[in-house]
This record gives structure tokens, sequence and C-alpha cells, in this order.
């Protein structure tokens, strides 16, 4: 497979919560060719014990798996890790629709703070690194009201 960037028809990217083990592997498959292959990240260290019980996102084109991002809720924010773009897909309309559709799901969960990876993320993040470490953002919820429980 070449490495050569590919024209990408913003139409044709979508993001969704992942809620099956297909999805699952795709999250893995993202996070192996941008983390493990591309960065040098030690598997022992991209994939562990939070993997079970974080909430991934997946980005696909058409229907090819392009990006993924783990997400774990403490208390009022959201703590976004592990955000990835394979190379190819690398483009500036990547992270502005994986952003709406966490910060959408936070809302909904009731979160206000939305907290990149603790530490830098490495250069083969892509466009995930445009969030700066160590910051964080209130969220925008776009007109959503805050999830309530009946």
């Amino acid at each position: 497979m070449s490495d050569t960037k590919i024209a990408i028809d913003p139409q044709f990217i979508h993001f969704k919560l992942v809620t099956t083990q297909v999805e699952m592997m795709h999250v893995a498959a993202v996070r192996g060719i941008c983390n493990l292959e591309e960065v040098g990240v030690p598997a022992q260290h991209e994939f562990d014990d939070n993997d079970n019980f974080a909430t991934h996102a997946l980005g696909y084109y058409h229907d090819e798996p392009i990006s993924a991002v783990r997400m774990r809720f403490f208390g009022d924010f959201v703590k976004l890790e592990r955000a990835c773009v394979r190379p190819r897909y690398r483009n500036r309309h990547i992270l502005p629709r994986a952003i709406d559709l966490v910060s959408r799901f936070a809302g909904q969960k009731g979160t206000v703070t939305l907290s990149p990876m603790p530490s830098p993320p490495p250069p083969g993040c892509g466009a995930f690194s445009a969030l700066k470490s160590r910051t964080r953002h209130r969220l925008s919820f776009r007109g959503m009201r805050k999830a309530t429980s009946s």
C-alpha cells in the first residue's frame, strides 16, 4: 500500500462511537498503524486495561477506518487519549469532526471539560496533535441540553 496522501471528499467522512467487536478491531488496526508502526510506541504501552473500560470513537472515510480516539470520563471532564489518524488520510477535516462527536457525546453525559492527553502527543498523532496538552477546553454544546436523569 502506498503512503501517498489521497484527496478526501469531506462529505464521506463520518465518526461513530464503537459498539461492536469488529469496530474495536478497527480501533486496534488504526492505532497499530499510527502509534506502533509509525511512531514506535511499544504495544504494551499502547494497549492497556483502560481499553476495556473506555469509550472509543472511530472515524471512517467511506467504509475504511481512518482514525481513532479513546475517551475516559472522570467526574465533569473527559480525557482524550490514544488519538490518531492514519497518515494517508490526514487533513483539516478530520479533527473538527472528531471533536464534534466527542463534544456531543460528552455533553449528553453531562461532562463540561475536555482534557487532551496528559503528555504531549507524539509526532504521529497527526491532526489530533492540534489539541494542546495540559490544557482544558470548555465544551461547546452547540445548542444541546445537558443530559438529565429521569
